[in-house]
This record gives structure tokens, C-alpha cells and sequence, in this order.
């Protein structure tokens, strides 16, 4: 958010003498036309016994008003409370709604209702590739919209989550195109096909899904929670794939990846970061609910799997095409490294009481079955992992809490155990190339199952 002195300053700036204020108006139009952040007209002005402009009727104003910069059009309202009145509404819309685009781009959320006020926030604007953010040159090429400064204000906290939450239901209210946001194509590699698909199936933002892995603020993922839920009842669906975890989400320090070094988990199934502890049952529910009304379970036969959550094989040697259709794919092991991440993360997600991630865990099983999500076999190991967290847990009253360099790699011994004592006799298909596509979903075994080898300190380290 822009510091909000710097806001006082500006506006006492052109209250402070309206003589001084009241000036002949310029022209100077141009793109580089822009307003410090937080600027405003004041409310207020005083009467100069001159003003003729301001005796002139509101339609010629108006016109006049259409080819005047954005500095001649606060001149101007500065002249009289006439002129000020008429001419307000068309600064703050001027330069394709500029006002609008500095709010959103600077997270200032005053300055955002300000332009609702002036009627000047348009949910359908575009910006076009002047406006490109640096740190996304590589995505210049595409047009701007409301959503991408919205999502990139809410990853970067320039605004609260709450005031990001009351703008996107503005764009939702207003019918915003919420699809694609620029931030999100910039994670992936970036086909025409894609980008066609993400708006067709009104795919809802990574940024909101991503928030769960790389932000440890309850607040604000308890926000974020209530955002995903809003969207998939607006009819929003979840994206096929949550890009992988950033290589350091919580912008570990050399010696805080010493103490402890997450197991890093190759993915990009919702299902295993929504089995996660840190996104919230309510999230998971969203998600079977809205396949569910779709005609569809994990567990049914893949040719009942809508469009919108199908999982394809691409052949991209001769230009990106679909060959076929796949089971999305959950790996054991990918669920047991993120367990293991919440029970000793001291960075990431943290659970408020000794037990809550097993309590999670649970409220999630109770879901896939209430949903239809999971077969008996899938069940059984799903089960096997509840019943290794509730060990460790009770492990961890006993002493008072778990304490990373004596207890991790017993944790991690727990977690793997409670899949590989059984994981050569089960029934669930392991993972072999792309073979079998039967189901719209399933929890499966890697070939060969994750192996831990120990780093810093004795710490488990996972490789493939």
C-alpha cells in the first residue's frame, strides 16, 4: 500500500492555496501523464470573481474536456466548485481509466474507491504492453487487465487480502475477465493453446492456490480460502495444475536452510497440495463439490471427466497437440514429504496445537469419502498415513514438541514407513509411463519410491 502521509501530502498540496492552484491549463496529453499515488481533487473551492469558463454550459465544457491532459483537467477543476463538479469524473477516467490502472498497479486501495466514486473503474479495461511490469518483460507482448494488477497486489501484500477480496468481487460484480492472468502464464510454458483453454474453461487464478505454498500468515490464507470458495461458486474452476512450489518460498536464509531444508515435491496435481495442511478442508470441498456438480468424482471412469479438469498428454515435438487423454496422477510419496514439511517447517505453515495436522488430514479423508473421491485400497494407505501422523503426534506431547535435528528423521521414518511396508503388495497401479488412463484421478506409487538420504546436520534430504 502507498504510505498513506505520502497521500496527505499530495492532497494538502492542492488544497493549500487555491489562488496558486487555479492556473491556465496546459496541454500536455501523453502517456507519461501520470498522478503521484493517493492523488485527489479537493473538495472544496473557492470562487474566483473571473471565472468565465465556469458560467459556460456543462456539454461545451465537456467537449473541451475530451482533449485536455490530465494536469489541464486538474487545473481546470481547480478554477471553481462548478468547474470542479463537471470536469471532476473525466479526470479520474482520462488516459483510458489511468487512475484506475495506479491504484491497481501502486495496491492503493483508497484510491481504488475513489475512482468507483467518480464512476471512473472500468472491471473491462485493457492496458496495453507500455504498461508491462519489468519483472515481466518476457510477457510484454500480452494486453493488461484489472486481474493482473490485482494478483500480483495481492502476492506482493501492497494490498490486505481483505481489500483484495472487495476488488475482485467488483470485477466478478462487473463482469471482469478474471482468466489468464498475465502472472500466472509467466509460470508456465506458454502455448496459444493454453492460454485459449485457461479462458474457455474460466480457470481461477494460480496466484490464490499458489498463496497456500509459499505464505505463512493465517489471516490472510484464511482470506485467501474464502476467495478459491467464492470463485468456484461463482462458477470459476479450479486450474488442472498448481505450478511447483518456488525454489524458496519463505525467503530462507543460508543459515535457516541449514536448520531446516523443506523435501522439495515435483507435482503439479491439485490434489497433492490441496491435501497439504496449510490450504483448509473448506477448499478441498470446493473442489470435489465442483466436480461433483460437473457429473463427475475422482474416482469415476475417465470418460465421465469434464473438460475442465481433464489431465492431457501433449506431443510437443512437432508443435503442441493433444495424443491423448491421462488419469491425473497423486504420488503417495509427494502426500508423505508435505506431511512432513507441516510437522517441521519453522518457516511455513504452522499448526496452532500439537494434533491439528492429523485432525486436517482426517477432516480430508472424511471429505473424499463423502465425495466418492477414493476406493477401498486408496483408502487403506490414506488411512495408514493418518494413523503414522496420530504416532507422531503423541510422540510430540510426550516431549513437549518436535524439535527438528532429533526428530525429523523419525518423522520421516514414520511417514514413509506407513506406505512402504505395503507398497509392493497393493493393488494401486503404480506409475508407468502414461498407462493406465482409467479414472479421472488416482493416488498412485512412483516405479521406485521416493529415497532420503541424509544432509546438513543429519537431516533426511529426498531425491528421485
Amino acid at each position: 500500500m502507498s504510505d498513506p502521509q505520502g497521500s496527505k501530502a499530495t492532497e494538502t498540496e492542492c488544497e493549500g492555496n487555491s489562488a496558486t492552484s487555479s492556473q491556465t491549463p496546459t496541454n500536455d496529453q501523453g502517456p507519461g501523464n501520470r498522478e503521484a499515488p493517493g492523488e485527489e481533487l479537493p473538495a472544496r473551492i473557492e470562487q474566483p470573481s473571473n471565472a468565465y469558463l465556469s458560467k459556460m454550459p456543462a456539454e461545451i465544457i465537456l467537449s473541451i474536456t475530451e482533449h485536455l491532459g490530465r494536469q489541464s483537467l486538474k487545473s481546470l477543476a481547480l478554477t471553481s466548485s462548478r468547474l470542479h463538479h463537471t470536469v471532476s469524473d473525466a479526470f479520474y477516467r482520462s488516459f483510458n481509466y489511468e487512475t484506475l490502472h495506479i491504484a491497481l498497479d501502486e495496491g492503493d486501495y483508497e484510491m481504488f474507491q475513489r475512482c468507483i466514486d467518480h464512476k471512473a473503474a472500468s472491471a473491462t479495461a485493457v492496458w496495453g504492453a507500455e504498461h508491462a511490469r519489468k519483472h515481466n518483460d518476457n510477457i510484454r507482448f500480452f494486453s493488461f487487465k484489472p486481474i493482473d494488477y490485482l494478483t500480483l497486489a495481492f502476492k506482493e501484500d501492497k494490498m490486505t487480502a481483505d481489500q483484495c477480496f472487495n476488488v475482485l468481487q467488483w470485477l466478478v460484480d462487473n463482469d471482469g475477465d478474471l482468466t489468464s492472468p498475465c502472472n500466472d502464464l509467466h509460470l508456465l510454458w506458454i502455448w496459444p493453446e493454453q492460454i485459449r483453454l485457461a479462458k474457455t474453461m474460466k480457470h481461477m487464478s494460480h496466484t490464490f492456490l499458489r498463496a497456500f505454498l509459499t505464505v505463512a500468515d493465517r489471516a490472510k490464507l484464511d482470506v485467501t480460502a474464502e476467495i478459491i470458495c467464492y470463485l468456484s461458486a461463482k462458477g470459476f474452476n479450479f486450474p488442472r495444475g498448481v505450478p511447483l512450489r518456488d525454489s524458496n518460498p519463505y525467503n530462507r536464509s543460508d543459515e535457516a536452510i541449514n536448520e531446516f531444508s523443506p523435501l522439495g515435491i515435483t507435482t503439479h496435481s491439485p490434489l497433492a497440495w490441496m491435501m497439504g495442511s496449510a490450504y483448509p478442508p473448506r477448499v478441498l470441498e470446493a473442489f470435489l463439490k465442483q466436480l461433483q456438480s460437473q457429473g463427475a468424482t475422482l474416482a469415476s471412469p475417465l470418460e465421465e471427466c469434464p473438460e475442465s479438469f481433464r489431465c492431457d498428454i501433449i506431443n510437443a515435438s512437432d508443435g503442441p497437440r493433444i495424443i491423448a487423454q491421462d488419469t491425473l496422477l497423486t504420488q503417495f510419496w509427494a502426500l508423505a514429504a508435505n506431511l512432513y514439511n507441516d510437522l517441521l517447517d519453522p518457516l511455513g505453515w504452522r499448526p496452532v496445537y500439537n494434533g491439528e495436522v492429523g485432525d486436517i488430514w482426517e477432516a480430508k479423508l472424511n471429505l473424499l469419502d463423502m465425495y466418492q473421491g477414493i476406493d477401498d485400497s486408496e483408502r487403506r494407505h490414506l488411512l495408514s498415513i493418518l494413523a503414522a501422523l496420530r504416532k507422531i503426534e503423541a510422540g510430540s506431547q510426550t516431549k513437549g514438541g518436535l524439535a527438528i535435528r532429533h526428530d525429523a528423521k523419525a518423522c520421516w521414518r514414520e511417514l514413509s514407513n506407513a506406505l512402504s511396508n505395503s507398497a509392493d503388495e497393493t493393488k494401486i497401479t503404480k506409475f508407468n509411463g502414461y498407462e493406465p488412463a482409467d479414472r479421472v484421478h488416482r493416488f498412485s506409487f512412483k516405479d521406485e519410491p521416493y529415497t532420503v538420504t541424509l544432509g546438513s546436520y543429519g537431516l533426511p534430504v529426498l531425491n528421485y
